[in-house]
């Protein structure tokens, strides 16, 4: 489970008097239902725990900057910055767990290759004048 503690750090130590207790833990939860019900069985304990982690730091920012946005009328423009690239660090750890691993396997094995069935006869043409 993530801690408040942590969000606070990934965020470089944003205070409590920016965004409560409360408000973060709620984003944490947010952020547990939403990486839980999307991993991957094949998804290691790491890689959930920083999709859980950038999910909630979001959610966290994304509160912060709707607190702003009432008390100002505007959010500033660093603020929209670092949304959008942790918005970006969020999908992109989400998309790793639900895949699992950094690759795709093949859906099927191949059975063989042109080449293979050339070798072993299966193909009769003659391969060899082109």
């Amino acid at each position: 489970m993530i801690e408040i503690s942590e969000v606070r750090e990934f965020l470089n130590n944003l205070p409590e008097a920016r965004v409560s207790d409360a408000t973060i833990e709620l984003q944490i939860e947010l952020a547990n239902t939403v990486v839980e019900s999307e991993k991957s069985v094949a998804a290691t304990p790491e890689q959930v725990k920083d999709a859980k982690l950038a999910r909630a730091a979001h959610l966290t920012m994304l509160s912060y900057a709707s607190q702003i946005e009432r008390s100002t009328g505007i959010v500033p423009a660093p603020i929209i910055s670092h949304l959008a690239v942790l918005e970006e660090l969020s999908e992109r750890l989400l998309r790793i767990c639900q895949r699992g691993t950094p690759t795709y396997k093949p859906m099927n094995e191949q059975w063989s290759t042109l080449l293979q069935q050339y070798v072993e006869g299966d193909i009769v043409e003659d391969w060899d004048r082109y």
